[in-house]
């Protein structure tokens, strides 16, 4: 064939170049930055999703409850699916065959004088029709369990809590064991006037949480107050939060620390556990943070912060791990002085016996990045969670806030902290510069230590400036 037959280019294809390259002279790198930041800002919406699933993937390994509600809650993926088959079954395979014809024509053979003339079919046609088919059904399968993985956040249901491990049923037998209530017998109701392990008088009611209920008692040996807490009965025969109270009660049993709140006795009384505890009077540190809108006073936040450092410091120096660290577990005497509290979810810097793989333990509000992600909580965790309670000290609010829990989490994970100053002006650039250094995302780049937040914190008191 001449040169005047060979084929025309393809329409447009010599113009849309043409507009493509002149786009590219116009734009230069002001348009290659904008490229690289929607694509940055892609990233960073698919990692959010990403992270966003974490929290849910134990509930939906253990319990088929969540597995089901997520199945059928996973919207998007089951239309991503329905369209894939659709189109798998209607259009897909015209496509496929004219795409093959195309590419793999068929050979035709003729007879004697064109009779006879047969049609065929080129010898790759075959494996490549079913290899097309199978990449096609495999991206369907992929895509929808990708949707599916994502959408689980939405379909276990939006910014509802997750709770902090979910341990296997244990058998009746083993559960009874545990303590020695006889079967059928539930544990007597806490009333006021009982005696608790022929010792401890009961009150009055002082306060119930997750990890047990609090009474004011009395030593009538010593003759001395103290504060019981009961392992509810509702939860006194799980093996793991069973071990869980006993780890608290060795934890706060080991320590003789002034800003510490000390244990005097573990017992097992009326069917349940009690753990006999120093009474703080003065209230908790969220407490007096409600009291004062817009922060407490820097001088004052810092003696608090450099108190509660010490004592962490205390803690992480004979290798407990806090784990939730809040202003709500923080004790205040009367006189002021702070004792932590509440080492419910405690552990062993060196033990994980009592944590799940991608179990999240923590208050959300306090949560450290790695905590929110399922990782294992060390003592910067703790040093963050001491930073996001200082923030709220010093301005009156938490260093993040959202509508609702998973938010929460993924601002904590991915959102950098503003300076506390921008809220409260007065505080000290020294002090803002730490604070934001606690918050850090990265564990490695916090404070290397408590003590170093407590050295750091105590220059800044006044009587140290002179």
């Amino acid at each position: 064939m001449g040169q005047g037959s060979a084929r025309p280019p393809i329409p447009g294809v010599l113009q849309s170049a043409e507009v493509v390259a002149k786009h590219v002279r116009t734009c230069g790198r002001p348009g290659y930055h904008r490229g690289v930041s929607v694509l940055r800002e892609r990233m960073s919406k698919f990692r959010d999703e990403v992270v966003a699933v974490v929290p849910h993937w134990e509930a939906i390994r253990t319990d088929p409850d969540a597995l089901r509600h997520w199945l059928f809650g996973a919207r998007r993926a089951q239309i991503a699916c329905a369209v894939g088959i659709v189109l798998g079954l209607t259009l897909i395979p015209a496509l496929r065959d004219e795409l093959l014809d195309a590419l793999l024509p068929s050979s035709r053979k003729g007879g004697f004088l064109g009779i006879g003339t047969r049609r065929h079919a080129h010898p790759m046609l075959g494996p490549a029709r079913a290899a097309v088919t199978a990449l096609y059904w495999g991206a369907v399968v992929g895509v929808t369990g990708l949707r599916a993985w994502l959408d689980l956040p939405r379909s276990m249901g939006k910014g509802a809590p997750v709770p902090e491990e979910d341990p296997a049923p244990i058998g009746a037998a083993t559960a009874r064991t545990l303590l020695s209530v006889p079967d059928g017998v539930d544990a007597p109701e806490i009333e006021v006037g009982m005696v608790v392990g022929d010792r401890y008088r009961v009150q009055r009611e002082l306060g119930r949480g997750a990890m047990g209920e609090v009474y004011l008692g009395t030593d009538e040996r010593l003759g001395r107050e103290v504060a019981l807490k009961a392992l509810p009965p509702s939860i006194g025969h799980d093996a793991t939060l069973v071990e869980r109270f006993h780890e608290e009660a060795r934890a706060l049993a080991q320590f003789n620390n002034a800003h510490i709140v000390q244990v005097f006795d573990l017992m097992e009384a009326q069917g349940r556990l009690w753990m006999a505890m120093e009474v703080v009077h003065g209230g908790t540190l969220d407490a007096l943070l409600q009291r004062h809108d817009g922060g407490l006073p820097v001088d004052q936040a810092i003696e608090i912060g450099e108190q509660l450092a010490g004592a962490m410091a205390y803690a992480h120096a004979r290798g407990i791990v806090h784990r939730d660290f809040k202003p709500d577990n923080v004790l205040m005497t009367d006189e002021g002085t702070v004792k932590v509290a509440d080492f419910g979810i405690a552990k062993r810097a060196r033990s994980s016996k009592l944590t799940q793989a991608g179990a999240i333990l923590g208050t959300p509000a306090y949560m450290s990045p790695e905590q929110a992600t399922g990782m294992v909580a060390t003592e910067a965790s703790d040093i963050y969670s001491l930073g996001a309670t200082l923030f709220e000290m010093l301005t009156g609010e938490p260093p993040f806030d959202a509508d609702d829990v998973m938010q929460l989490i993924l601002k904590h994970v991915s959102e950098p902290p503003v300076p506390p100053s921008i809220h409260a002006p007065a505080i000290p650039a020294e002090l803002d510069a730490l604070v934001l250094q606690m918050l850090a995302k990265e564990a490695h780049e916090r404070p290397a230590s408590m003590e170093e937040v407590a050295s750091r914190l105590g220059a800044l008191r006044p009587s140290s400036a002179t």
